[in-house]
């Protein structure tokens, strides 16, 4: 009779491997799992592939749709103060001075936001140019509201105009248009003003 002799180190060598092989097959079925739970999917179904330009361009994207809405906000109360304001000028004033307020906000946070993916520059020129012209309009009706003459209102409402117009060109732009590739937090994708 043959005698084999095997280590306990080995025994528990050969026992770990088997194990591994027999627990590969459980852990790759609960890696799939997971990665199905969390991968997101487009309109189509499909995954979506997060590469670092995607997400980068999604960030920016919902940054510039957070932008556009605060500036939509500052123009219509521009709008309301232009129309039904000079009766009360504690009022006005404190309303012209918060409409200004968040359209330098804006605008500061315009310059400041890390820099866009570099398909997107034209993007960031577009919303600079209409922080701008909000934050334009915002010193004009803020200037009628201290000194009302005809004349500041009329430059107030004519400023206040191309920001509108500013502003729904902002929004038709084709990066804000459609839905995103990820979901983000912000909604308001689309025309504005309507």
């Amino acid at each position: 009779m043959m005698e084999i002799r095997v280590s306990r180190r080995r025994l528990m060598l050969l026992a770990g491997a088997l194990f591994a092989l027999a627990a590969l097959p459980l852990l790759l079925g609960l890696f799939a799992l997971i990665g199905s739970a969390v991968t997101p999917y487009d309109a189509n179904g499909q995954p979506v592939l997060l590469r670092p330009e995607i997400v980068a361009a999604e960030a920016y994207r919902a940054r510039v749709t957070g932008w556009l809405e605060t500036m939509q906000d500052v123009h219509a109360d521009l709008t309301h103060l232009l129309d039904t304001g000079g009766n009360n000028l504690y009022a006005d004033s404190t309303a012209a001075n918060d409409a200004h307020s968040r359209a330098r906000a804006v605008a500061e946070a315009i310059q400041v936001a890390p820099a866009p993916p570099p398909a997107m520059t034209g993007l960031w020129d577009d919303a600079s140019r209409a922080a701008a012209a909000c934050l334009d309009a915002a010193s004009l009706t803020a200037i009628w509201v201290g000194a009302p003459s005809e004349d500041f209102l009329t430059e107030a409402q004519d400023a206040l105009t191309v920001t509108g117009e500013i502003l729904n060109d902002l929004a038709r732009s084709p990066w804000l248009a459609g839905e995103p590739v990820i979901a983000v937090e912000n909604g308001g994708h689309g025309e504005w003003g309507q």
